[in-house]
């Protein structure tokens, strides 16, 4: 039996968001890597949040940056991403953000 989404052509994931200073990004994808989800990478992103405006200003390359990822899981493994990584966010900063997304099946393959 299948659930309402496949039969529309999606499955239910969560969608995790990672934003950390690029020296860190090895660090997170040790957790990811070891959790075996497949993530996209994003260089060299900017903001601003609690700790005020994020950018290379002198761009000197990527190592005074910020890189984002971009994760999809189902639930448990998203518990043991938030998990493995919030000692790393803690001790290095950087934001996480989770939510629920619909993966669009097709038949594609690698």
């Amino acid at each position: 039996m299948t659930t309402p989404e496949i039969k529309q052509g999606t499955k239910p994931v969560k969608r995790i968001e990672i934003v950390v200073p690029a020296v860190e990004l090895r660090k997170i994808l040790k957790v990811l890597d070891r959790i075996g989800v497949g993530y996209s990478i994003f260089r060299n992103v900017m903001g601003r949040g609690d700790c005020g405006q994020s950018v290379d200003d002198f761009d000197l390359g990527t190592d005074l940056a910020n890189d984002y990822i971009l994760t999809l899981c189902d639930r448990d493994q998203e518990e043991k991403i938030v998990e493995g990584i919030r000692p790393l966010l803690e001790r290095y900063g950087g934001v996480c953000w989770t939510s629920d997304a619909n993966w669009v099946i097709h038949t594609l393959s690698c």
